[in-house]
């Protein structure tokens, strides 16, 4: 173990783009005792001036600083012996007080404890003769390091211990056993919030070299080893194919996480910047639910359908949005807007009749699509085409209505949907004459599991309970994944965004943000960044 007296270092070598969690070391310092002279001062040796060297040698140890010394030995084996030893008293040595001495010499000079920045040691051969070993003598220095600083590549001090290292046992101090059975003192040191700034750039995978260096006052065995290191990989993601997405309508878009040269591990966060300035207005739902392919409603001047939506976000009504299809010739259909009413012991819900006020939207003419080929058959073939149906004013709503179609001309077929666990309850479906009297649909039709009406319902949600106009939700194929779905309100000019994977194992190379937006809008993501584990 390589012996440090007045600092000692420790080199890191982290990727730039890491973001640190954790990083600890642990700092060690002990009474240097036994150390070689030219590991701790300089020797300059010439020949003694002195009375009673003569013939021998003198050697004069510079600490360079006040070191605090017990005793001096001579190399084992060495043919030459230490007659005296004088301290430095600022000027000049003390030789009216030798500190040790020994007319006949002996290998070892132990002295009372003294504290000064020179010594000089008279030996008893020329400085030819000892010159060769003399740097290899030893100097015992018993005293606790004093005034611990840690400095992060060279800077200011980070991590400051006052006065002489604490005890085990006081402080966070503690003797630990190293392998091969040394005991060191230490105590461990928390960097990160000096760290983890240093580092976390997602644009670069280059080696970033961190060193924590040990400095002390009154030196000791000093040492700097590594702790606890945690730390995750922020990679920056390419919004393709443009950073701006751009929603007609409500719906989604999906944006890769997978990176060509990225880390193959686990995802742990994503972290996005949004900037949008959207329309008061809301879709609810904003997508889905999926489509029914066994079975739709099939709808002319002499039939009609309505769907009960449990309104419980919107104040009111501009607009539906149906996903409806003309046969042969086209059609022209409207929608209107009919009250809840409870019925029967127990209450049931109902449709009732229209709501007061202008609840019948604008008629809107729908294009005949190109023959279809084994009718129903080939539903799941076809792509939905959303009709949009606007009020001529917003209707307020204090509750559940019905949202009956009529169709003025023509034959239209609106498809039904399957209701999954994350769509909510289904929204019951009643069938009858355009007035009325309403009835359910067929046993048969009921069986199909989560049937329900399938529609989008624009509006303005209430002042006091505002409706957030986007939705994240991060996706992942190996393991099947889906986060929870977390609402989002941007703003022109950007909001942060950190969403945190709480599902383990989810493989960033295999995942993909669900960008969800409840308004026809534009939302710019200047910045897409992934974290994950690192390898």
């Amino acid at each position: 173990m390589p012996i440090n007296i007045s600092s000692a270092s420790l080199t890191l070598n982290l990727p730039a783009n890491a973001l640190v969690r954790s990083l600890k070391v642990n700092v060690q310092a002990d009474p240097a005792g036994a150390i070689k002279l030219n590991e701790v001062s300089q020797v300059r040796l010439q020949a003694s001036a002195l009375a009673s060297g003569q013939g021998g040698s003198s050697a004069v140890i510079d600490f360079g600083t006040p070191i605090t010394a017990i005793a001096v030995q001579v190399p084992n084996g060495a043919a030459y012996k230490i007659k005296a030893v004088y301290r430095w008293q600022g000027d000049s040595f003390d030789f009216a007080h030798p500190i040790y001495t020994n007319p006949d010499g002996f290998p070892i000079a132990v002295f009372p404890e003294v504290s000064t920045a020179r010594l000089q040691v008279e030996l008893s051969q020329t400085p030819a003769q000892v010159q060769a070993t003399v740097e290899s003598s030893l100097v015992y220095l018993p005293s606790v390091p004093t005034d611990l600083e840690l400095r992060v590549n060279g800077d200011a001090v980070v991590w400051r211990y006052p006065g002489p290292r604490g005890a085990p046992g006081v402080d966070g101090w503690a003797t630990v056993t190293l392998s091969g059975g040394l005991q060191v003192t230490q105590k461990e040191v928390d960097l990160t919030e000096v760290v983890a700034p240093m580092l976390g750039n997602p644009d670069s995978f280059a080696v970033t070299k961190v060193t924590v260096e040990l400095r002390a006052r009154i030196p000791g065995r000093l040492a700097v080893v590594a702790g606890t290191i945690d730390y995750d990989l922020l990679e920056k993601i390419q919004v393709q194919p443009d950073s701006n997405l751009v929603f007609e309508q409500e719906g989604d878009l999906n944006l890769s996480l997978s990176l060509a040269t990225g880390a193959s591990t686990a995802l742990k966060e994503v972290w996005l910047t949004m900037a949008s300035a959207p329309p008061k207005e809301r879709g609810i739902p904003p997508v889905g639910p999926d489509r029914v392919t066994e079975v739709e409603l099939v709808l002319d001047s002499g039939r009609s359908a309505c769907v009960r939506f449990p309104e419980d976000t919107l104040a009111d009504l501009t607009a539906v949005r149906l996903p409806l299809r003309a046969l042969e010739g086209g059609a022209e259909v409207r929608a209107q807007l009919l009250a809840n009413v409870l019925v029967g012991n127990p209450p049931k819900d109902e449709p009732g009749p229209a709501l007061d006020g202008p609840s019948v939207s604008q008629p809107v003419e729908l294009e005949p699509p190109p023959p279809l080929r084994g009718g129903v058959v080939s539903a799941p073939f076809l792509t939905d085409d959303w009709t949009l149906l606007s009020f001529i004013k917003a209707v307020p709503i204090k509750g559940p209505v019905w949202i009956s179609l009529q169709v003025t001309r023509g034959t239209v077929r609106w498809s039904l949907a399957k209701f999954g666990a994350g769509d909510g309850p289904a929204y019951p479906v009643r069938r009858g004459a355009p007035t009325g009297p309403w009835l359910e649909l067929p046993q048969a039709v009921l069986a199909i599991p989560g049937l329900g009406g399938r529609l989008h319902a624009l509006g303005h949600p209430p002042k006091a309970e505002p409706l957030a106009p986007l939705q994240l939700q991060v996706n992942g194929a190996i393991p099947p994944f889906a986060s929870p779905v977390t609402d989002v309100t941007p703003t022109a000019k950007g909001v942060e965004v950190k969403l945190s994977i709480a599902t383990p194992g989810v493989m960033a190379q295999w995942s993909w943000l669900r960008v969800i937006s409840l308004s026809a809008t534009t939302v710019t993501i200047p910045s897409l960044i992934r974290v994950v584990a690192k390898p």
